[in-house]
């Protein structure tokens, strides 16, 4: 794989982005595992951001990275829908019956259950918060190749004898 610091080659610098670097867009068996789900939460937690600085921190993320979003099913590039992370602080979720929102309708209480509790034993991603997961964990596997690569493999030290 190509070293995303480095895109000296002539196509990389005409195009913005290098089409040789490449990240895969999480899929929806891979939220169904909860192993995955609790390694890209516990990574999440060891970064120490909070609540209220995720949003910026993928953002920024997101424009850093130098290569290209796959999708594994049709092998075209994708973009991220960054909207996901577009609710204000100060406007519930849609479908939400109370008149002003609580930290668990914000996006930044969002990131707070996310990103800065430690994960259960039983970890799941809620229907409604599926796309902004996908964002968030193929933001992190992206810029984070090395430690995406261990998400959701199992131990190989855990013996069930």
């Amino acid at each position: 794989m190509k070293d995303p610091n480095k895109t000296n080659c002539t196509t990389c610098l005409l195009s913005g982005y290098c089409p040789l670097f490449k990240a895969y867009l999480v899929t929806d068996e891979e939220m169904k595992n909860p192993k995955f789900i609790r390694d890209i939460r516990s990574f999440a937690y060891v970064l120490g951001f909070l609540p209220s600085e995720w949003k910026n921190y993928l953002v920024e993320e997101y424009m850093a990275f130098s290569g290209v979003i796959v999708d594994k099913k049709t092998g075209q590039n994708v973009d991220l829908n960054m909207d996901v992370f577009e609710i204000d602080d100060d406007i519930h979720f849609e479908g939400s019956s109370k008149s002003i929102s609580t930290a668990n309708d914000t996006i930044t209480g969002y990131f707070k259950r996310v990103c800065c509790t430690p994960c259960s034993n039983r970890p799941h991603v809620r229907c409604e918060a599926r796309e902004r997961f996908r964002v968030f964990a193929t933001i992190l596997r992206a810029r984070n190749p090395g430690a995406a690569i261990r998400w959701g493999v199992a131990n190989d030290n855990n013996s069930t004898k």
